[in-house]
């Protein structure tokens, strides 16, 4: 079972992606939190496989979460999901280790996607990232 967590600061959005990856008997959302603090604490308590990041959320935002997930755990998945895709925040997300960066407005059916196929390939047979 591949386990997953959601740091984003809408709660409905939250509450969405969690009943959509659930659908799929292979993930787990093991947690959720609105706020950077509290992401960074169950992170480093819950240690999930995959961890969804908005950049912006009370708290710090979403870069001192991704920070601290890649300097506990390098090889943990960091999806950046967010409503501003600028270059500028690519850039930063990218270079602090983010391995996957999705907007938003139109592509959340393929970061679900990205998440079941992660799901798939997380079978214990070798590294479980999408190349």
């Amino acid at each position: 079972m591949l386990s997953v967590y959601i740091a984003d600061d809408s709660l409905m959005l939250r509450s969405k992606l969690q009943d959509a990856l659930e659908e799929n008997d292979a993930v787990s959302v093991v947690g959720t939190s609105g706020d950077a603090g509290q992401a960074i604490t169950e992170i480093r308590k819950l240690d999930p496989q995959v961890v969804i990041i908005d950049i912006r959320m009370p708290g710090g935002g979403g870069l001192p979460v991704l920070q601290d997930l890649k300097e506990q755990n390098p090889d943990r998945i960091a999806i950046i999901l967010t409503s501003f895709p600028y270059p500028q925040y690519r850039e930063t997300y990218l270079a602090a280790g983010a391995d996957f960066i999705f907007d938003k407005t139109k592509d959340i059916p393929i970061l679900i996607n990205l998440v079941f196929d992660l799901a798939f390939k997380n079978d214990g047979t070798g590294d479980s990232r999408v190349n």
